[in-house]
């Protein structure tokens, strides 16, 4: 069975692979490794002008903070998680913004986590937790970041752990905003799918994992998604941000939603290497409002 890119997979699996929906034509490996190689580049140039603490541990295996930036001179903490559908990716392939977060006062801590291809999804999100959490007593309350605000961010598979980790926190409210770029947060249409599949991922994992009810959420959410990207993971952003608009009458969609033209699932991220770019104009202008709503 072929889905109408001519990629061997099932219509629903091609609905959910970013990679087959891509701006640039190419082909879903190439769309993958064009987008790594260009995250590689990254990571670094930071290295080259941005001060990092690197692989700050939290746990074992994949359990690593690198915190970029000038802990002295920032005002503010961003916690950034990559993507890569629960199984992939690393800390290092989410530095696009931190150059411009660095540059706007923040300091930026990149966390990895440990993949479900070798524990339940539920452990990562456990896992997130503690590194939020890590970030929150050995830096906030022991007063290292005591006076700057903190705010979280994820793209892909790292939005929906982003909001996943916050959630399961039993005090959220000294992060005070996240972002979340092209998240996916139910998670029962995977369950079947190679995606699902690689991550043994079965309906009662799903719905443990699935993240849809934002009524326990203090921070302010902002969803930034490709207009380029899979119909389904536009869905998928849509919804969460109409959940998190039920108890909110004051606000629409408008103003927790943004959709970037001219861009994908990948192309976004790495837009935001850029100042310039859509998709970093509106990632500084969430972060800095100080009166949003």
């Amino acid at each position: 069975m072929q889905c109408k890119h001519g990629i061997r997979c099932t219509e629903q699996e091609c609905l959910f692979s970013p990679s087959h929906w891509s701006s640039s034509f190419k082909s879903p490996q190439m769309v993958i490794q064009s987008f790594i190689t260009c995250m590689q580049c990254c990571y670094q140039n930071n290295l080259r002008s941005i001060h990092l603490q690197q692989a700050i541990p939290y746990g074992d295996g994949n359990q690593k903070i690198d915190i970029w930036g000038d802990e002295n001179e920032s005002n503010a903490g961003i916690v950034l998680l990559h993507g890569g559908y629960w199984k992939e990716g690393s800390r290092k392939l989410f530095t696009s913004p931190v150059n411009l977060l660095t540059n706007e006062g923040f300091v930026v801590a990149c966390v990895g986590y440990d993949f479900a291809t070798v524990i339940p999804l539920r452990e990562i999100i456990i896992q997130v937790r503690k590194a939020f959490i890590l970030i929150l007593f050995q830096k906030f309350l022991a007063g290292r970041w005591s006076s700057k605000k903190l705010l979280i961010a994820g793209h892909s598979a790292g939005a929906h752990l982003a909001i996943a980790a916050l959630l399961s926190m039993e005090n959220t409210s000294l992060y005070e905003k996240i972002v979340l770029f092209s998240g996916i947060y139910d998670l029962y249409p995977l369950v079947g799918t190679y995606i699902g599949n690689d991550i043994n991922l079965n309906w009662r994992e799903a719905e443990i994992a699935s993240t849809v009810n934002l009524d326990g959420l203090s921070a302010k959410l902002l969803a930034i998604v490709a207009a380029e990207e899979s119909p389904k993971f536009i869905e998928q952003s849509m919804r969460i941000v109409q959940n998190y608009l039920r108890k909110r009458p004051a606000l629409q969609l408008y103003d927790c939603c943004k959709i970037i033209s001219n861009v994908d699932h990948f192309s976004l991220i790495t837009s935001l290497s850029d100042s310039d770019s859509e998709s970093s104009k509106a990632l500084l202008h969430f972060i800095q409002q100080k009166h949003l709503f």
